[in-house]
């Protein structure tokens, strides 16, 4: 089915912590723009 993708079926721990930390950050980076301007 999925050929072209050679990634693993289930990503780590890591790369939901990961994942999970740049969502944050990003949303938090949002925020403060918003307050500053």
């Amino acid at each position: 089915m999925s050929q072209g993708r050679q990634q693993a079926p289930v990503p780590g721990p890591s790369t939901w912590a990961l994942f999970i930390t740049g969502t944050l950050g990003l949303l938090g980076l949002g925020r403060r723009w918003r307050r500053s301007l």
